[in-house]
């Protein structure tokens, strides 16, 4: 290997030096070589997983679940909205029950046979008014009991006056015929009944029964 003479200062260097060592001249500038090193590549993400196709079994017990959880809050709302009796308090029961009593058996009328004929005799408009369609309890002597070929029923009549005419006719049904047998014209008798109206003369009630004073 050839010696040469460095050009700028003058130094013996090797001939395939790339540069003087006393002065860093650049002797064969043609050997150099620009190697650019590349940056490392980021490591290769992991494959992605592929996720599991959702089956039809889940779907359907998906399903279930949400309209289990449903019909759970209907039942719910509907308890507290309308609380069966069951699951009331004794005090609550207690006054529900006296509300269904009073509404389904309003309290009679109590009224004396010559004063309900009166009534209708003065002005039987007012005297619908205050009895049509009513419970009435009627206390009075008894003038007349039959029975009716055409509807068959018995009819008790209650004495109105003291005259034999006027009177207050009640109507029973057939099934009362043997309790009525025990009764006699001039016993004093108290029965209820449904008020309807003045008919040929005389109020009427329907549906009547015996009871006690």
């Amino acid at each position: 290997m050839a010696l040469i003479k460095c050009p700028e200062c003058g130094a013996e260097v090797s001939e395939r030096a790339f540069t003087c060592l006393k002065c860093g001249y650049p002797i064969n500038p043609q050997l150099f070589q620009i190697i650019r090193v590349a940056p490392p590549s980021p490591p290769p993400l992991p494959p992605e997983t592929p996720k599991p196709p959702v089956g039809l079994k889940t779907k359907v017990c998906a399903e279930i679940i949400s309209w289990a959880i449903i019909l759970s809050l209907g039942i719910i709302i509907w308890r507290v909205a309308f609380p069966s009796e069951n699951s009331l308090t004794p005090a609550k029961s207690a006054a529900i029950s006296s509300t269904k009593v009073t509404s389904t058996a309003p309290a009679a009328v109590k009224v004396d046979a010559r004063e309900l004929f009166n009534d209708y005799s003065v002005n039987a408009t007012a005297a619908d008014s205050k009895y049509k369609g009513q419970i009435l309890k009627v206390s009075g002597r008894v003038l007349e009991i039959s029975k009716d070929p055409l509807l068959n029923n018995a009819v008790v009549r209650l004495e109105a006056s003291s005259l034999e005419t006027p009177s207050v006719r009640c109507s029973f049904s057939s099934a009362a015929i043997p309790e009525l047998s025990e009764l006699k014209r001039g016993d004093w008798v108290f029965l209820e009944g449904k008020g309807t109206t003045m008919i040929l003369g005389s109020p009427t009630l329907a549906d009547c029964s015996l009871t006690a004073p």
